[in-house]
């Protein structure tokens, strides 16, 4: 089996929304995001097409089976310049969210992760990483690897710092890669509707070579 790194294209979406619903689906707070007896399928394509196809300059890249053509892992890398008063990093811009949906978090938890991205990384250029999903069925075989490699090395060539909000389960990952936690943003899951807390990490990796530390 060949995995090989390309391009997210339109006709990609229904697999991807698949992965991302397989690999998040026991994740506590994704369960409060999107309860499961709601039929927001249709929603979430067009999200994706706006929040990942509204710029050719970043397009979404996919790691997949050469012959096959089946999805093993896909992410979202994309050089910002950490100006934000010109590139909001806001869930306004995209379309209202679905019906079904649990809006108050889907508010407060995207409200809360954009403005701890500003407080820590405006004024300062970075690839960021928005998304990185691996198919249940690639998990445990390298495939996130590859794509956070393939990143963190464009990162690396612009000579400028990665930056990602990890979930608690993947913070490893990102550390065997030279990422360290800067910051965190943590939810009290009971104010809507869950249980316990969660939180979002936030990771930076400096720029090999640079003097510049995670604060």
């Amino acid at each position: 089996m060949s995995l090989i790194i390309g391009p997210v294209v339109e006709s990609d979406l229904p697999s991807i929304c698949e992965i991302r619903e397989l690999a998040f689906s026991p994740n506590p707070c994704y369960r409060l995001l999107y309860p499961l007896e709601v039929d927001i399928a249709a929603a979430k394509l067009e999200r994706h097409r706006q929040s990942f196809f509204a710029s050719q300059d970043s397009p979404m890249a996919k790691l997949y089976d050469a012959q096959t053509g089946e999805i093993a892992s896909y992410c979202h890398w994309t050089k910002k310049e950490g100006d934000f008063e010109v590139e909001k990093r806001t869930p306004k811009s995209l379309t209202a969210w679905p019906e079904g949906v649990n809006k108050a978090l889907m508010d407060q938890f995207f409200e809360a992760i954009y403005a701890k991205t500003e407080e820590l990384m405006s004024g300062r250029p970075h690839f960021l990483l928005s998304i990185l999903v691996t198919n249940p069925k690639y998990q445990k075989r390298g495939a996130a690897s590859r794509l956070l490699d393939w990143g963190v090395a464009q990162a690396d060539a612009a000579g400028i710092p990665a930056y990602l909000e990890a979930t608690p389960g993947a913070v490893g990952l990102y550390k065997s890669r030279g990422f360290e936690e800067t910051g965190r943003v943590d939810f009290d899951l009971g104010d809507f509707g869950g249980h316990g807390d969660y939180s979002m990490i936030a990771m930076l990796r400096p720029f090999p070579g640079s003097n510049e530390t995670p604060e």
